[in-house]
C-alpha cells in the first residue's frame, strides 16, 4: 500500500487512491516553516495524510498528519490572492487541514 503523501523531487505526490494522484509543486519562498512542514510530513514513514472533502470545481480538503513531525508554527498572510491550483491552510490555520483551491478564478 503506497504512502498517501510522498516527497517527489522539489514538491509532493498526494496519493489518493481512486480519486487519483496530485502533484504539489512547492513555493518555500512563500512560507518556508509550511513548507518544512509538508516536506517532514511527507518524509515521515508513518503519515496519515488523507482527504476528506470534494467539492469539484471548489476545493478538495484534507489534513498532513504524521507521528513525530513537529507542528507548522507560523502561518504568514499570503502575498496575494489564491488562484486555481493553490493550495493554503485551511480556516487560516497553522495546519494540519489544508485546502486545494480549484476555482475559475481568484479566490476572493
Amino acid at each position: 500500500h503506497p504512502e498517501p503523501l510522498r516527497k517527489v523531487g522539489a514538491g509532493l505526490q498526494m496519493d489518493f487512491g481512486s480519486l487519483g494522484v496530485v502533484r504539489v509543486n512547492l513555493r518555500p519562498e512563500w512560507s518556508p516553516t509550511s513548507f518544512e512542514y509538508a516536506t517532514g510530513v511527507a518524509a515521515a514513514r508513518s503519515n496519515t495524510s488523507t482527504v476528506y472533502r470534494l467539492e469539484p470545481g471548489f476545493l478538495i480538503q484534507g489534513s498532513l498528519l504524521a507521528r513525530g513531525v513537529k507542528p507548522n508554527s507560523k502561518n504568514p498572510r499570503g502575498a496575494k490572492v489564491m488562484e486555481r491550483g493553490e493550495i493554503g491552510w485551511a480556516g487560516g490555520s497553522k495546519g494540519p487541514d489544508y485546502f486545494i483551491y480549484m476555482g475559475t478564478g481568484p479566490a476572493g
